[in-house]
């Protein structure tokens, strides 16, 4: 293994690791969202993150309850980590354009 690739599992660089992952998933589960009053788009993932199963139906379901105005969902290739980087990436940036020209007309 190269010396590089050995650092990636080091226990510092796990242990902080963990702790972001950590952090990360209690402000999520401890998050209550107010109702958003508005028409929105959201841009959802059609691949499975394995360490996010079903995200991808639960994400929907959550922003349908949220969401009291027209909510677009929108699915591009990927997974939750993977659809912003290439070739994924292209397809949300493509969206994100027509988006903003559509609001700005």
């Amino acid at each position: 293994m190269p010396k590089e690739d050995a650092r990636l599992g080091s226990p510092e660089r796990l242990a902080r690791i963990y702790r972001a992952v950590r952090h990360s998933l209690v402000a999520v589960a401890s998050h209550r969202a107010a109702p958003y009053r508005g028409d929105a788009t959201l841009i959802r993932q059609l691949g499975e993150a394995e360490i996010f199963p079903g995200m991808h139906h639960d994400m929907g379901a959550y922003w349908q309850r949220v969401c009291t105005g027209r909510l677009r969902l929108v699915d591009v290739p990927g997974d939750h980590f993977t659809c912003v980087r290439p070739p994924h990436a292209a397809s949300v940036a493509a969206l994100l354009t027509d988006e903003y020209r559509g609001v700005r007309g």
